[in-house]
C-alpha cells in the first residue's frame, strides 16, 4: 500500500502538516561535500549508487557540483541577463525572454517569473561556461556516450509570487514524439544558484512515474484553444495514490532528471527569488530529429512550434 511506499522512501514528512498531504515528503537536500572529492576539471564524478538512483527514480539531487568561486562568476552573468544589464545583441529574438506561464501580453508587472530561453544561444559569449560541462559529465555517466546539448533556459520565480507554478507535466509531453526506436534519453540538470525550498518554489517529482517511459494526457491551461500566437502551459493529472517528493537545492547544487518523469514546482511565497540555470542533453540522434523539424525550443520559432503542437494535438 501507500504506506508502506512512503516508509521505504529515504525522505520525511513536511513538518507544517498544514501545507502538505500526507503522500507528500520532502527529501532533505544533500549535504555539502568538498569539491576536491567530487570535482576534476571539467568532470563531476557521480558514485554508483547516483547513477542507480537516477535509474531507480528518474532523478537524483547533487551537492557542489561548481565551487564557490565558480557559482559566484555564473551568478554574476545569470543575473545580468534576468534583470537586463546584460541585453544580447539580438534582444532575444523578440520572444525568448518572458515570463512564458501567462497569455502574451500580459503587463510586465504582472510576471509571475522571468524564463530566458537558449541563453547562451543569444548570448553566445556564455556558451561553454564551467556548469554546462560539468553538466555533460553528468548526462555522459548517466547514459554513455552520444549525449549533446539540447537546450538551457534561466527561470527566475519572483519574490512573493504564489501563482509562480509550474503544473505537473513530463517534459517529453512537450517535446516530438518520432514514432519509431529514436532514444529519448534525456538528464536535465538545474543548478540552484540560491537556495530552493519549498517555500520558495523547488521541484517536486512523483518518483518512479518514469518507468512507463510514455506520455500521459496533458492539457494546455495557457491557450486551450491552440492560439498559435500563445504560450502553452501543459498539465497533467496526478493519480490519487502517487507518493509526491519536494526536492530542496542548496545554492551549487543541482537536481537532474530524465524526460518521463512527472514533475512540477510551486509557488513563490517567501521574500527571496529562486534563480535555476536549466541545461538538458540528449540524445544526438533525438536533437537531430528535433532540429529536421526546425524545433530548437525557442518561441522565436513559430512555425516550428505550431508543427509541434499539431502533432501533441494528435496523441492527446
Amino acid at each position: 500500500g501507500t504506506s508502506t511506499l512512503a516508509l521505504s522512501l529515504n525522505v520525511v514528512r513536511m513538518s507544517n502538516p498544514g501545507q502538505l498531504n500526507p503522500r507528500e515528503f520532502v527529501v532533505p537536500a544533500p549535504d555539502p561535500v568538498d569539491p576536491a572529492t567530487r570535482i576534476s576539471g571539467d568532470v563531476y564524478r557521480l558514485t554508483d549508487d547516483e547513477v542507480r538512483s537516477f535509474h531507480e527514480k528518474g532523478y537524483i539531487n547533487l551537492s557542489t557540483i561548481v565551487t564557490d568561486a565558480e557559482l559566484e562568476e555564473l551568478r554574476h552573468t545569470y543575473l545580468g541577463l534576468v534583470d537586463r544589464t546584460i541585453v544580447p545583441e539580438d534582444q532575444w529574438g523578440g520572444f525568448d525572454y518572458g515570463d512564458h506561464s501567462q497569455p502574451d501580453g500580459t503587463p510586465e508587472e504582472q510576471w509571475r517569473m522571468v524564463n530566458c530561453t537558449l541563453p547562451t544561444v543569444h548570448h553566445a559569449a556564455w556558451k561553454g561556461n564551467i556548469f554546462e560541462r560539468r553538466a555533460k559529465s553528468i548526462a555522459d555517466q548517466l547514459y554513455g556516450p552520444g549525449m549533446v546539448w539540447d537546450y538551457d533556459q534561466l527561470l527566475a520565480k519572483k519574490p512573493n509570487q504564489g501563482d509562480a507554478v509550474f503544473a505537473w507535466h513530463q517534459d517529453q509531453g512537450y517535446w516530438w514524439v518520432t514514432g519509431d526506436d529514436t532514444p529519448t534519453r534525456t538528464a536535465t540538470v538545474s543548478l540552484a544558484l540560491n537556495d530552493a525550498d519549498v517555500d520558495n518554489g523547488c521541484l517536486r517529482v512523483v518518483p518512479g512515474s518514469h518507468k512507463s517511459a510514455c506520455v500521459r494526457p496533458h492539457r494546455d491551461v495557457v491557450a486551450p484553444g491552440g492560439d498559435k500566437e500563445q504560450h502553452h502551459l501543459l498539465q497533467l493529472q496526478l493519480n490519487d495514490d502517487e507518493i509526491i517528493e519536494y526536492l530542496p537545492v542548496r545554492a551549487g547544487g543541482c537536481t537532474v532528471h530524465d524526460e518521463w518523469i512527472v514533475h512540477g514546482s510551486g509557488g513563490n511565497s517567501t521574500d527571496r527569488w529562486r534563480h535555476t540555470y536549466v541545461v538538458a542533453f540528449r540524445d544526438a540522434r533525438m536533437v537531430d530529429f528535433e532540429r529536421s523539424k526546425g524545433f530548437r525550443h525557442s518561441y522565436c520559432d513559430r512555425e516550428a512550434l505550431e508543427l509541434l503542437r499539431n502533432s501533441i494535438k494528435t496523441r492527446a
